[in-house]
């Protein structure tokens, strides 16, 4: 008995040891699984304050960089990429169909022409190479190119290839110029400007209008054009047209979404150059500062005034932060039966509701009439009747018989 006691003893050490061990593994599990747990939380609150239309604060100028780097700038990075990529994928063309195994195999054999062309390197090595040399003759502008596996009495390349990249940056350069006297006028003024404000937006109009924007959008379209007539002439013309058209359809696509990006000029069809306008906060999450256009948000406005017009306010409401708008002035008196005194009587809510929605509709006013049946019915917004009450079959009428 005293020798069991006495190993239990020896062994009670170890034991406590290895007691304290496992609850340090609990422990240590417990904490991996309220981390996960913690990182799990934080991806849904992140996703859902993405989708969450008021998340942003009252004076958060980063989402107007980040906006007009997503959305305004988007258009003129596709088109440089998909320019590059197509230009590249031209050129590569042409030279790949003029040289032939013999070609390559005298180059081999005679290193003076061309250096880095070798009998022991794989095709994948000196197709590689040809690549190499078309990238090198895009950054050069000398009229002709010697490179390590190709040769060029003539190169177009880099002269189109960098007076594209020149006026592409000077594109980039001049709308971000644009951006910051706005946002620098904004500051000066005091003025309220987010993504959200009718302000930036009214901005983003503003500097499509501009002659300088006009004019390098003009210059880079007349880029795309001549790049798509080279690859579509290549490609009819070279030994197998089908697989160089395809492999060129990606980038060409790029290009093309790029171009129609920035060439597009939307102009809505109520007013927005007015202070209400300015003044407006419009409903976006943080979602809408990455993938929707200020004509994206504009056409949905136009639809919702239209349906405001038939009593469904509820779009009006969804896009249009209308609690934010300035407290409209209501005087209310009501005199005595011998006109002795008079009271100030306070507006109710419904009577401030409405006053928002007529200076909302101030703002939003058409700028022009037209024979439509939609704009007809927005035309009709100039008052707030309009927006409560549906307009009339004979209003209706009248408006088409015009001339």
């Amino acid at each position: 008995m005293e020798s069991v006691k006495g190993v239990k003893t020896a062994l009670a050490p170890l034991h406590e040891h290895l007691l304290g061990d496992k609850t340090e593994a609990d422990s240590h599990s417990d904490q991996q699984e309220s981390k996960s747990e913690g990182w799990v939380s934080r991806i849904r609150a992140f996703v859902a304050d993405l989708s969450d239309k008021e998340a942003t604060t009252d004076k958060a100028l980063w989402t107007v960089v980040v906006h007009f780097l997503c959305n305004e700038i988007r258009p003129a990075i596709l088109f440089f990429l998909g320019f590059q990529s197509v230009l590249a994928g031209t050129a590569n063309q042409i030279y790949s169909d003029r040289i032939s195994l013999s070609h390559a195999l005298d180059d081999a054999n005679s290193k003076a022409s061309h250096p880095g062309v070798a009998l022991g390197m794989s095709v994948s090595d000196y197709i590689q190479c040809l690549n190499s040399d078309i990238s090198s003759a895009e950054r050069s502008l000398w009229p002709s190119f010697t490179g390590q596996c190709l040769n060029m009495t003539y190169n177009p390349w880099g002269a189109i290839a960098l007076s594209m990249e020149a006026v592409t940056f000077a594109f980039i350069a001049a709308q971000v110029w644009l951006l910051v006297k706005f946002c620098r006028k904004c500051a000066e003024q005091d003025s309220h400007v987010t993504f959200q404000s009718g302000r930036y937006i009214r901005f983003t109009y503003v500097m499509k209008k501009s002659k300088v924007y006009k004019d390098a959008a003009r210059l880079l379209s007349a880029y795309a054009a001549f790049i798509g007539l080279l690859t579509l002439v290549i490609g009819l013309t070279s030994s197998s047209p089908m697989p160089f058209l395809a492999g060129q359809l990606v980038p060409l696509l790029f290009m093309v979404q790029g171009t129609f990006g920035f060439t597009e000029l939307y102009e809505p069809a109520f007013m927005d150059n007015g202070d209400t306008f300015g003044d407006l906060r419009f409903r976006r999450s943080k979602l809408d500062m990455l993938n929707q256009s200020n004509a994206e948000l504009s056409k949905s406005m136009e639809q919702a005034l239209y349906l405001a017009s038939m009593e469904q306010c509820e779009a009006v409401d969804a896009l249009v932060d209308i609690a934010r708008l300035p407290q409209p002035v209501i005087t209310k008196v009501s005199e005595s039966f011998w006109g002795l005194s008079s009271v100030v009587i306070p507006p109710t809510e419904e009577e401030v509701q409405q006053a928002k929605y007529q200076m909302l509709m101030d703002g939003l006013h058409p700028k022009k009439k037209t024979l439509t049946d939609k704009l007809v019915s927005v035309t009709n917004l100039l008052s707030f009747d309009g927006l409560m009450n549906k307009p009339q079959d004979n209003q209706v009428e009248s408006a088409r018989d015009e001339p």
